[in-house]
């Protein structure tokens, strides 16, 4: 009855997937006239008149401010469709399609005022705008009390929670202590954060809070000051390796993850060498490589010196064989230790695909039924990205293979 295309602009390729998707359900209108069809995301935000006359059959183009208004757009008042709506803020009575019962994510902050050059994230989310501390909480409790097991907090930059907020008791830090009160003994984790924006006071809480994971997914961008200084991310290497250092030696076993992107404009061999030896100071856990997407209204745009693609992706490649090796290592690091896994939905060949608490991929010889559980895996090799165990404790084996038993 209704198609949403949820649409992206970080990157070139997801935005013309999006726009793809969009043109192809012209056939669908055709022979289904009533099927309401809507595009979302941050393409409506960016290019929403446009897209109303490049795809005319659409019915509703719903900019990332209006996400909450979707009721509206689905009534039968479709002439007010494009009246200006501020939209509601997500609160904790924001209705919502989960699509898991055991593991959920919650937007705790959107927009972004960092402005780095190469994304386009700001103009089609706005600025910050964090939600207040008691309604997050109350999404907490309420996620609690139905036996989830895992949240996740969202925001462009989670970690500057509460930054436009003028009460001091309005932070980061003071949110996941108070969702470990309320979250206790689970799993906590929150994407993506801004290197910037790690405190003290965060990195000093963390062996506290039984609940949140050992793992930070934390984007590095450059290993060169000068590639970092174009790109306006606001701290420096060694900031940001000092930073790395800090959480390693207060959070035992920490698994740290990154985003890196070469070719930026004006990137040299030298700049690219900075960042190769980046990842073999800090060994990350795993890193996700990409070669520089140009995006249209950003200041990126408009730098000098473009680096040729060839060479881009000579470079790409190079990065890629660097940070491998430290990926191979680190799962390997793995062999003959235990792991607590949340067992999360069937592996193509066989088993059950889990993750650890420091996001590590697991795989595990246990029922479909099994999804939702929390095991305790000792991890017996590694394969590719992958690692592979069996559940420690025999009596959970045990009633596992009885479920599937009584099936």
């Amino acid at each position: 009855d209704a198609v949403f295309v949820n649409t992206c602009t970080v990157r070139e390729t997801a935005k013309l997937r999006g726009l793809a998707r969009m043109a192809s359900l012209s056939n669908l209108k055709r022979r289904r006239p009533d099927v309401f069809l809507a595009a979302m995301g941050c393409v409506a935000s960016e290019e929403r008149e446009a897209l109303k006359k490049k795809l005319p059959f659409l019915d509703a183009v719903i900019p990332t401010d209006q996400v909450t208004e979707i009721a509206r757009f689905l009534s039968s008042q479709r002439e007010d469709f494009d009246a200006p709506v501020a939209g509601h803020f997500l609160n904790a009575d924001t209705p919502r399609l989960r699509f898991s019962s055991f593991n959920a994510y919650i937007t705790i902050i959107t927009g972004c005022n960092m402005d780095c050059t190469y994304c386009i994230v700001p103009k089609t989310r706005g600025r910050e705008r964090s939600r207040p501390m008691e309604d997050v909480l109350r999404e907490v409790s309420s996620l609690a009390d139905q036996g989830y097991a895992e949240i996740t907090f969202l925001g462009q930059t989670v970690n500057a929670y509460g930054d436009d907020i003028a009460d001091p008791d309005t932070r980061f830090a003071e949110l996941l202590r108070r969702a470990n009160e309320r979250f206790p003994n689970r799993r906590i984790r929150f994407l993506s954060a801004h290197p910037k924006k790690i405190t003290d006071e965060l990195i000093d809480i963390w062996p506290s809070l039984s609940s949140l994971c050992n793992h930070i997914h934390l984007p590095v961008q450059s290993g060169s000051d000068r590639m970092l200084r174009r790109m306006k991310r606001l701290y420096t290497r060694e900031e940001f390796e000092s930073k790395v250092e800090a959480m390693r030696r207060r959070v035992p076993g920490i698994a740290v993850t990154t985003d890196i992107i070469v070719g930026f404009p004006g990137e040299t061999e030298e700049d690219f060498r900075r960042t190769l030896a980046l990842c073999e100071s800090i060994r990350f856990d795993a890193a996700y490589l990409y070669i520089y997407s140009p995006r249209q209204d950003t200041a990126a745009l408009n730098l000098r010196d473009p680096v040729p693609r060839q060479i881009a992706q000579e470079r790409h490649d190079r990065l890629v064989e660097t940070q491998m090796r430290y990926t191979n290592l680190s799962l390997n690091r793995q062999i003959g230790r235990r792991l607590e896994v949340l067992l999360e939905n069937p592996a193509k060949a066989g088993g059950m695909f889990g993750k650890s608490r420091e996001w590590y991929d697991v795989i595990v010889d246990a029922p479909a039924s099994s999804a939702g559980r929390v095991v305790s895996v000792e991890i017996e090799s590694a394969a590719g990205k992958t690692l592979h165990g069996r559940i420690c404790d025999p009596s959970t084996r045990a009633s596992l293979a009885a479920s599937v038993a009584v099936q």
